[in-house]
């Protein structure tokens, strides 16, 4: 199963719509061969391209074990994509924000379960903002559980599971 959620930290992933003529690189983690491939995102050996992806860069998440990708930074990306495996978001040295944009909306694309603030003193926050910012789930989306979880959706974005 895919799982977003967030230990003790806050964790928001913003989407927003801006203006962009790039294309964008889907870029893969791969946690640099190790197993269970866990790593910090913005390092460039985790990635399949040995690149951090970037404003231009849809990030790709479709190992098939369990992992856990922690940030150091609060990221930009074009997409971003769960496509297998069962990966746990966690931030070092205090709350993250994990934004998309694009030129039609930030765009998450879940093909599996997703949990925010699934696990006992874990915080998961998502908010769909923006007209063409949309969340596909393709199985269960759970908001709180153990944790506290929050799902804001406003001003025409969309959330669907």
């Amino acid at each position: 199963m895919s799982r977003l959620s967030a230990p003790s930290f806050g964790w928001i992933i913003l989407f927003a719509s801006t203006a962009s003529v790039a294309q964008a690189v889907t870029r893969t983690w791969d946690g640099n061969g190790a197993n269970p491939p866990h790593g910090t995102f913005n390092v460039g050996n985790n990635w399949d391209t040995n690149v951090v992806p970037t404003n231009l860069d849809a990030a790709q998440f479709n190992l098939g074990l369990g992992y856990t990708v922690t940030f150091t930074n609060s990221p930009i990306n074009n997409n971003l994509q769960f496509t297998g495996g069962n990966v746990v978001f966690t931030s070092s040295g205090g709350a993250r924000t994990y934004s998309l944009t694009d030129a039609s909306g930030g765009q998450v694309v879940t093909t599996l379960n997703a949990f925010l603030g699934s696990a006992a003193g874990s915080e998961g926050r998502v908010t769909v903002t923006g007209a063409g910012s949309q969340w596909t789930l393709s199985n269960v989306l759970t908001v709180g559980n153990s944790g506290t979880g929050d799902l804001t959706v406003s001003e025409g974005g969309e959330a669907q599971a």
